[in-house]
């Protein structure tokens, strides 16, 4: 069964991310998420 990748980047946007891979990801698909290390140490992936 084949699968596809999204790739995520951490923007600080919160949400900037999700409504493509909502609207096209299916239960096998995998996202791999980027994360600077700024945006590490600013914890955008927590939404702040």
């Amino acid at each position: 069964m084949g699968y596809q990748v999204f790739v995520a980047i951490s923007t600080g946007q919160q949400v900037a991310n999700l409504p493509p891979i909502l609207a096209l990801a299916d239960k096998h698909d995998r996202v791999l998420w980027l994360e600077s290390d700024f945006a590490r140490k600013a914890q955008w992936v927590n939404g702040r």
